[in-house]
């Protein structure tokens, strides 16, 4: 029998500077819509603000705004005086008067028992005759005293949107709070309602009351969504109402604020093309290089990194800007280096500052939806990472008990990216599991030791000192990288098994590495050796992928946002230390990698010393890595005699390494390469822009953010870092 023939229509589709064949015919295009971003504009009050509930940052519509905290001078009996016009911030639009929270403040570092807080309503017309507050914080007088201040905003709001098509198998979803618990009384409440307004006629397609819970429960996002297939092809629109709960008597069930997060229309359209890609960061917190497979390592730790490797593009020589995580993680972010962003700094703040742009707000920028599932602590919501993110989960915190939550991690990454996977996104999945304390379940958690020295594991490693011990400790390390590395397979057959691999940007990496007494010491954020800096990172980009590649040039990892900002298109600011990766594997690249050499650094915190305000006094390392020599200037003493005055050493320590011979950094040759010394030392204050190598070289930035609170305290110091 003859075969039929049909002559079909293909459209070619560009991504990325490359044409796909696409059939315009049997293409259903998915379609969103954020609300948050189409709402009239003269709607009141401001419509879009962060709002962290429970262990997750969303985007709110209607929130009323929580300034942030300042510091205020307590008077002999423990009083603050508070002057309206100084002290507090102005009434917004609508807002009925401040709700104050306030607590006598031990510093930014203290760990103390759970601080006792107290909080007070001023009205608007108080606030508008400007006489000054006196407040008396409960428990015993100090000094200073912390307070914020959250406007209180009318909970019956009303919300409309600009006119928008709902398209084809529509779907609203949204997710609804009440306002962290500022002491809301029991029952206290509100009414959510969704009204859809079509040729001047109304109906309501959502309506819920949350109440506070009597039993005091962390409040948590609620997710909800609602089909509007029976809308599809019209033009409407909504319209998000809030009222209190009725019958509560009680004068404080007016701060039971009513939140609206992320609301979301999506859909489908018949015709048009392929989505645009996708982007995938996985984040593995303290993985060194050395320790995969792919990199080298004989031990089976990584079958399903490796295997990822090898339908990538692998990295050789990637090295990260810090050897902890916040300051890393925030070069990653911005392109900046650490000495720029400060972030992960206490004296600057510890926050990354709001005024950078980040990669997440980029790729918002291109109507991606982003999220992140993470484990928090260095990483946190209000910390500035959530910073462009749609949605932030800061997940389960590690604990001295338990590393890291990679399973619960990856899980939640999947289960937002079964609501969200058809559409375009911004992904960044991090895990902890393979910091210290190395604790993996079994059957990883003993998979490469025969010592027994498991009633030792909660205490870190600094009880190793056997060689045996120090072995263990070692083993247990590799115990951890197995199983982050099931768990990072598990979430790749799922990709995969979702259909989304051929259309997604994939990055596997990490941050910094972990030092096991290469040079006397073990875990990081005290050297700059690299054991600490030289970390993986695997590229995958589908349609590049005909072989897989190994890049031996030396990279940054901070390099990763130029090559995304590459990737989608996007213009690159200029002054950044980032450089696009595209010209050492893209096909038809005429023009050359830029970086010459990675810059690094870290501040190493005296926690015995703090200042008046309980900052801990810093001492700074830097280093100018190029693939041949590496060239290291630190302001720390070796030793530091007891009771001996800190103070910053006049003239610097500083130590060069000839990689080439010396890859383990083992012998220090800058007198005896004195030439190479002066011009590494020269480029490295060429690349600060100042006179000293040590100097703070960054502009003034403002003291934006004071964050630390005891919980993020209690969980730095689980993780080693106080």
């Amino acid at each position: 029998m003859a075969k039929s023939t049909s002559l079909t229509l293909f459209a070619l589709v560009c991504i990325c500077g490359h044409l796909y064949a696409v059939d315009p015919e049997s293409v259903s295009t998915p379609v969103m819509v954020r609300l948050i971003d189409c709402m009239e504009a003269d709607s009141t009050p401001p419509i879009q603000r962060n709002e962290y509930i429970g262990t997750e940052m969303r985007r709110v519509l209607m929130a009323p705004f929580t300034s942030l905290s300042s510091l205020c001078p307590a008077d002999d009996d423990g009083y603050i005086h508070i002057s309206v016009q100084k002290d507090l911030p102005p009434l917004e639009v609508n807002s009925l008067g401040l709700r104050l929270c306030y607590a006598y403040y031990e510093g930014p570092i203290s760990l103390y028992a759970k601080q006792r807080k107290d909080y007070c309503f001023v009205s608007a017309d108080a606030l508008k005759k400007g006489d000054e507050i006196k407040l008396k914080p409960p428990g015993l007088p100090m000094p200073q005293v912390r307070i914020y201040a959250r406007q209180v905003l009318p909970q019956t709001q009303s919300l409309v949107s600009k006119e928008v098509e709902i398209p084809e198998n529509g779907r609203l979803d949204f997710a609804i709070a009440l306002q962290r618990d500022w002491r809301i009384p029991r029952g206290a409440g509100a009414v959510f309602q969704i009204r859809i307004f079509e040729n001047g006629k109304a109906a309501t397609v959502f309506e819920e009351t949350l109440q506070r819970s009597m039993y005091h429960e962390e409040p948590q996002w609620q997710e909800r969504s609602v089909s509007l297939e029976r809308y599809a092809g019209h033009s409407v629109r909504f319209a998000f109402n809030a009222e209190p709960v009725t019958g509560i008597d009680d004068p404080d069930a007016q701060f039971a604020y009513p939140l609206w997060a992320n609301p979301i229309l999506q859909g489908t359209k018949s015709g048009g093309g392929s989505n645009p890609p996708n982007i995938i960061l996985i984040g593995l917190d303290t993985l060194r290089a050395d320790r995969l497979g792919c990199y080298g390592y004989p031990r089976l730790t990584s079958p399903n990194i490796d295997a990822f490797a090898k339908k990538g593009i692998l990295f050789e020589q990637a090295i990260a800007s810090a050897p902890w995580t916040t300051p890393s993680f925030a070069s990653i972010f911005t392109g900046l280096h650490p000495s720029r962003h400060q972030a992960g700094l206490f004296s600057k703040g510890f926050a990354l500052n709001s005024q950078f742009v980040t990669l997440a707000e980029q790729a918002r920028v291109t109507n991606r939806l982003t999220a992140a599932f993470t484990e928090g602590v260095c990483v946190r919501s209000q910390f500035g990472f959530s910073q462009g993110f749609d949605q932030y989960s800061d997940g389960v915190t590690p604990d001295k008990q338990k590393s890291g939550t990679a399973e619960k991690t990856m899980r939640d990454a999947l289960a937002w990216l079964d609501s969200y996977g058809r559409l375009p996104f911004f992904l960044f999945v991090h895990s902890y599991e393979c910091h210290m304390p190395y604790m993996a379940p079994s059957p990883w958690g003993l998979m490469f030791t025969a010592s027994d020295c498991t009633d030792r594991a909660e205490e870190g490693a600094e009880w190793a000192v056997t060689d045996e011990e120090k072995r263990y400790v070692s083993d247990c390390y590799d115990g951890e990288i197995a199983y982050t590395d099931y768990w990072v397979g598990c979430f790749l057959d799922e990709l995969k098994a979702r259909q989304l691999l051929d259309n997604t940007i994939v990055v596997i990496f990490a941050d910094h590495g972990e030092e096991f007494w290469e040079h006397d010491g073990i875990g990081h954020v005290t050297t700059l050796y690299d054991e600490v800096l030289h970390v993986p990172l695997i590229v995958y980009i589908p349609w590049v992928m005909s072989v897989p590649m190994r890049v031996k040039e030396q990279v940054a990892v901070a390099d990763l946002f130029a090559t995304l900002h590459d990737l989608l298109n996007l213009p690159l600011a200029e002054g950044l230390d980032s450089y696009s990766l595209l010209p050492l594997f893209m096909p038809n690249e005429d023009r050359p990698y830029a970086r010459r050499f990675v810059a690094s650094e870290m501040y190493y915190y005296e926690f015995d010393c703090l200042d008046a305000l309980n900052f801990p006094f810093e001492w700074l390392k830097r280093s100018l890595r190029y693939p041949n020599f590496k060239y290291i200037i630190s302001n720390k003493p070796n030793n530091l005699a007891e009771g001996t005055s800190l103070q910053l050493k006049q003239i610097p320590d500083e130590f060069l390494y000839h990689l080439s011979v010396d890859p383990d950094e083992q012998k220090d040759v800058h007198e005896e390469r004195a030439d190479t010394t002066v011009r590494l030392k020269g480029e490295l204050l060429e690349f600060l822009g100042g006179t000293n190598p040590l100097q703070d070289v960054s502009d003034a930035l403002p003291f934006e953010r004071d964050n630390l609170k005891q919980e993020d305290m209690e969980s730095l110091q689980a993780l080693g870092y106080l």
